[in-house]
């Protein structure tokens, strides 16, 4: 928890969903049956415009602003 902190990391769930339905989740992802929905990572704060321009294209499922 330390190095999390440290860090200063962000931790984002959901409370839906039984654990059950997480364990289901998590075995297709691992076997391909559901991809990530991230589809673009950027780094930079240079990068913002490109940012907001991919987010609105209708490419794009969710873009990533790295620091």
């Amino acid at each position: 928890m330390t190095r999390a902190v440290v860090k200063e990391l962000r931790i984002i769930g959901t409370r839906c969903g039984t654990f059950r339905e997480f364990r289901r989740a998590v075995e297709m992802h691992r076997s391909g049956t559901v991809k990530p929905l991230i589809t673009a990572v950027l780094h930079g704060i240079e990068s913002g415009l490109e940012v907001f321009k991919k987010a609105l294209s209708r490419e794009e499922m969710k873009v990533v602003l790295k620091m």
